[in-house]
């Protein structure tokens, strides 16, 4: 398979590998994917072999969605071996494991983002999204867990309010944020709220730095 030749622009098309055991879950994620709105070839595989012996009939694949729990392979050693026989193909991770050193272990694997199993779809399609772009996603229980100790409100935030913040740092709007974590626009301007008030900042440009110097959210 050819490798995409650079981040992925709203125009292209784009072809998505997705890896699942379970026929299910395979069919659920496919069809998660079709809220991309884009022109999307899905090409399906209930294992790693089977995904590196497909080719996409028509364009160079763009990602690999892979479930975190097959059952023949350790999540782990399938992120090393499509990074090393795909490479510049990113890996986005969907695991039922919400561990915080699950989700390190990925990423330092070589994923470029980890989504947990509870997450709503939209959450999954923006993730998606992200990682086409070139960025990596960090689910925000991540963020949590190395929120520095010590520093004033660091822990001081809901992991829903993690979630609003790092969409505050991929540029999102009220509404968009509402819309993609299934919530009312007024619940968001509440937690973009709180979020100034544990941060101690003023505006959504100097909580977006800020969460950053603190490791709340990626930079990536």
């Amino acid at each position: 398979m050819a490798a995409t030749g650079g981040p992925f622009s709203a125009l292209d098309a784009i072809t998505v590998m997705v890896v699942a055991d379970h026929p299910l879950y395979r069919e659920g994620l496919v069809l998660a994917l079709a809220e991309l709105g884009q022109r999307v070839e899905i090409v399906a595989a209930d294992s790693v072999d089977g995904a590196l012996r497909a080719r996409p009939s028509r364009n160079p694949l763009n990602m690999v969605l892979l479930d975190g729990s097959l059952r023949n392979m350790d999540s782990l050693r399938a992120i090393g071996l499509f990074t090393s026989q795909l490479p510049g193909v990113p890996v986005l991770i969907v695991s039922e494991s919400e561990r915080p050193e699950d989700a390190r272990r990925a990423l330092q694997s070589g994923a470029a983002g980890y989504v947990p199993k509870s997450a709503p779809t939209r959450t999954l399609v923006e993730a998606v999204r992200l990682v086409l772009g070139g960025g990596t996603y960090t689910p925000p229980f991540l963020a949590q867990a190395r929120a520095p100790q010590g520093e004033a409100g660091s822990e001081g935030l809901t992991v829903r309010q993690l979630e609003v913040l790092t969409r505050l740092g991929e540029g999102k709007s009220n509404k968009d944020i509402a819309r993609a974590l299934e919530m009312a626009e007024k619940t968001v301007k509440v937690h973009v709220g709180t979020i100034f008030k544990v941060l101690g900042v003023a505006n959504r440009t100097q909580a977006v730095l800020e969460a950053r110097r603190r490791g709340l959210i990626s930079s990536g």
